[in-house]
C-alpha cells in the first residue's frame, strides 16, 4: 500500500489524506466487500493515528458492516492515548452506536 510508504518516511498527513481519498471511493461506489478486505489485511502497526483516524472517519458510515471495524476503533484509541494525545477530542464522536 501506498500509505505505508507515506508512513515509512514521516508524511502521516498525506497519509491520512490518501487514507480518506481512497476510503472515499470505497464508500461512493458502496464497495463493502473491499471495505472489509482493506481492514481485514491492513497492517495497523505500520499506521499512525492519523491514517487510523482517517480510515475510522471515512468508513464511520459503514460500522456496523464492517466486522473489524470495533476492534481497529479499540487499537486506534490505544495508540493515541500512547501518543500522548486525548482520545475524547481526537475520536470525538466515532464511539456513538457502538457497545462499549
Amino acid at each position: 500500500f501506498e500509505i505505508y510508504k507515506l508512513e515509512a518516511t514521516s508524511r502521516g498527513r498525506e497519509a491520512s489524506a490518501y487514507m480518506a481519498v481512497l476510503m472515499h471511493h470505497a464508500i461512493r461506489s458502496e464497495d463493502t466487500r473491499f471495505l472489509k478486505y482493506f481492514f481485514e489485511t491492513l497492517n495497523k502497526s505500520n499506521l499512525t493515528s492519523w491514517s487510523l483516524i482517517s480510515l475510522l472517519r471515512s468508513t464511520n458510515v459503514y460500522k456496523n458492516n464492517i466486522p473489524l471495524w470495533k476492534d481497529l476503533y479499540l487499537y486506534t484509541q490505544e495508540v493515541v492515548i500512547k501518543e500522548g494525545l486525548n482520545p475524547k477530542r481526537e475520536m470525538y464522536g466515532l464511539d456513538r452506536g457502538l457497545s462499549l
